[in-house]
């Protein structure tokens, strides 16, 4: 635009402040706030006009978490476990063993390879090299290291340069892969 100016100084843009921590604010139904979060979601809440919903029954809860986190509902015997389940903990130690479960690798992968173009096909005319039968290793590396918590900036520098950061480790070379999928 013709009236754009600079900022006088480029370190006063807000991305180069620290960040700091706000004040949880005090609501009016203290009674809802279960994490800080929820007092900022109250605030909102009362600002707009709005009320919280009474909280879901234990049985829509769980599935909600079964397939947010692994994409299938629970078992019958699942289901029945949690509803007879009284500890107050026991909907964190349903998150946390679905967390730790090798569904939610596959759950979540299937977004990372749509993202990363990943299909499991063989021959495609010429135009397809001849090294995917054996792309299914890629897949597989994909879940394991969303299984494993890898931090995302390592997944993309295994996929690029495995063979150069860890020539001699055959389960991170898997991740190239995409170099070979992505032509």
């Amino acid at each position: 635009p013709a009236d754009e100016q600079p900022e006088p100084d480029p370190r006063s843009h807000w991305a180069y402040q620290p960040p700091t921590r706000p004040p949880v604010p005090n609501v009016g139904d203290p009674a809802w706030v279960i994490n800080p979060i929820d007092a900022f979601i109250a605030q909102e809440h009362a600002r707009l006009g709005l009320s919280p919903q009474s909280p879901v029954a234990k049985e829509l809860l769980l599935r909600r978490v079964y397939l947010d986190l692994i994409g299938l509902p629970p078992t019958r015997q699942e289901l029945r476990a949690f509803l007879a389940e009284d500890s107050p903990t026991a909907y964190e130690t349903v998150v946390e063993k679905l967390l730790a479960s090798p569904r939610y690798g596959e759950r979540w992968g299937r977004h990372w390879m749509d993202v990363w173009r990943y299909s499991d096909w063989d021959g495609y005319g010429n135009e397809i090299r001849e090294s995917k039968p054996h792309i299914w290793r890629w897949r597989d590396w994909i879940v394991e290291s969303l299984n494993a918590d890898k931090p995302y900036d390592r997944m993309v520098q295994e996929m690029l340069a495995a063979d150069e950061l860890s020539p001699h480790d055959l389960g991170a070379l898997r991740a190239t892969g995409y170099l070979v999928r992505s032509w």
